[in-house]
């Protein structure tokens, strides 16, 4: 099998999707640097920052091939090696995780910022779920600093989606989401993503204009208000209301 950066793979050859884990990985990665290496300025029309999953294992975090995780962030994952790699191939690689900064906001009532998933979002399976998440795909590579990287990318998606300024310190992470669930045939949309969770506590009056089409009704609920909607929220979201209920009072949070 041919798996070098000599080979000539083009920006429409098709990835393909094997068996074998390792010899997966090699390909998407071969994939990736041979388009580099044709033309390092190349930019991808939708980047992602990614981690495979080999990577993230030997960085202290294991992720199952079936099943919902909230992980702790041991120190070790922030060395994490990343790369920024097209977001269209990722989309059918469960191997290679998109790290995805998942912003929890918090009021002076301890009450929850819910929107509704709009149209417009990049995540089409998503559409019309209720969320407890601001943030998404990061597109630009780490310079080293994985934690601040991340965090800055979260103030940035929170700017846009919800017109909040806020600096670095505010943006308080907590777990790593992990939904290994399967969706029928098809690649599920938590397969591909690894959220990082945080929280950042704010007043009301700090939220300003939404990102239309993007961020829809958005309100402030209660935990347990939040929790008798259960079944209508996406997935991570669900995992951390469960895991809100298991603090008490989300200002119990490790901060």
């Amino acid at each position: 099998m041919k798996n070098s950066e000599d080979s000539a793979i083009s920006s429409e050859s098709p990835v393909l999707i094997i068996s074998d884990i390792t010899t997966e990985i090699a390909i998407c990665h071969s994939y990736f640097k041979a388009l580099k290496k044709k033309d390092p300025t190349m930019k991808f029309a939708k980047p992602a920052l990614t981690a495979t999953r080999i990577n993230l294992a030997a960085c202290g975090v294991p992720l199952r091939s079936h099943g919902l995780d909230v992980l702790p962030i041991p120190d070790s994952f922030w060395p994490v090696p990343t790369e920024v790699s097209d977001r269209a191939v990722c989309e059918t690689q469960p191997h290679i995780q998109q790290l995805i900064p998942y912003v929890t906001l918090i009021n002076e009532h301890n009450q929850l910022f819910v929107y509704g998933r709009g149209e417009k979002g990049g995540e089409k399976r998503l559409v019309g779920k209720l969320s407890l998440g601001l943030g998404g795909h990061v597109d630009t590579e780490c310079g080293g600093d994985l934690k601040e990287h991340l965090a800055l990318e979260a103030l940035r998606e929170l700017k846009e989606e919800a017109s909040l300024t806020l600096s670095k310190e505010d943006i308080l992470f907590q777990a790593l989401l992990s939904d290994q669930m399967p969706d029928g045939n098809a690649v599920s949309a938590g397969s591909v993503h690894l959220g990082i969770w945080c929280v950042a506590f704010v007043t009301s009056s700090d939220i300003g204009k939404l990102e239309a089409g993007i961020i829809n009704d958005g309100d402030w609920l209660s935990l347990d208000v939040a929790a008798g909607m259960f079944d209508s929220f996406e997935t991570w979201s669900q995992m951390i209301i469960r895991e809100l209920q298991d603090f008490g009072d989300s200002r119990n949070l490790l901060v």
